[in-house]
């Protein structure tokens, strides 16, 4: 493999680590702040494996996956509410 493959790919990763981290902190934060208020959150536990598996899924992972979606549509409501 050439070094202008390595550094392409070693780029993309590195803008996949930086947009998943971003993702997970924003993520981790909104749900620490909802177990923290009483409000909506991944963190509490249903009773059975495959109910937490589907909240961690639908409340933690898939927020951290669409962050910018999130973040844009928080801001318009924010601005022009």
């Amino acid at each position: 493999m050439n070094a202008s493959k390595k550094s392409w790919r070693r780029l993309v990763l590195g803008f996949i680590a930086i947009y998943l981290g971003i993702g997970l902190s924003i993520s981790f934060a909104e749900n620490l702040w909802g177990a923290a208020t009483g409000g909506l959150s991944a963190f509490f536990l249903t009773g059975s494996l495959k109910d937490d598996a589907l909240l961690l899924f639908w409340w933690f992972i898939v927020p951290a996956l669409i962050w910018p979606y999130d973040l844009y549509w928080a801001i318009y409501h924010k601005v022009f509410r």
